[in-house]
């Protein structure tokens, strides 16, 4: 669950203006305020720097609620502290069929399995143990239509991956592809 609290993110935006626009006399340059469309579903904050929100912004501080910590307290550190995350479909084909004749049946289902477990030895093998990481099936479906004793033709899942550092995203999306089509 994604339980930020969108409406604490409003409080918080806007009892910031308020404290800004109190000691505005104490200010020096231009504070610019900006909510992140589409902050969940991805996108938002490369439209809005394609849109032009962030022009003349030298500096920028995000802010994010986490229930982790006491109510009241602030949690900061150099370097990111949360991470970059994105998403993609992936869909593996087989061959349906009668599962009382798998021979005759590509399962996809076992494959998508295997691709499970690969993706976990991307994370827990092939990347650097202090470089936090993670690769996950967030969503998985096969034929709309339940049949007993059949094996789908395909079946599709949500691969979703968060890194902390940005020039890693390339290399792990990299890596899922090549694992993808070596299956």
């Amino acid at each position: 669950m994604h339980g930020c609290g969108h409406d604490g993110h409003v409080a918080m935006l806007l009892g910031a203006a308020s404290l800004l626009q109190e000691y505005r006399h104490k200010l020096q340059g231009t504070v610019v305020l900006v909510f992140q469309l589409a902050e969940e579903g991805g996108a938002g904050a490369k439209k809005m720097i394609e849109d032009g929100a962030l022009e003349h912004v030298s500096a920028i501080f995000g802010l994010h609620l986490a229930s982790d910590h006491p109510i009241g307290s602030v949690a900061s550190k150099p370097g990111p502290i949360m991470a970059a995350s994105g998403f993609f479909e992936a869909l593996i084909s087989g061959k349906g069929g009668r599962a009382a004749i798998p021979q005759h049946t590509i399962d996809p289902i076992l494959a998508a399995s295997n691709v499970i477990v690969s993706l976990q030895h991307l994370v827990s093998r092939e990347a650097d143990p202090l470089d936090s990481q993670a690769c996950s099936l967030s969503l998985y479906s096969h034929n709309k239509v339940i049949v007993k004793s059949m094996f789908p033709s395909y079946c599709s899942s949500i691969i979703q991956i968060h890194v902390f550092v940005s020039s890693h995203v390339l290399v792990l999306v990299y890596n899922i592809f090549h694992l993808a089509h070596s299956m």
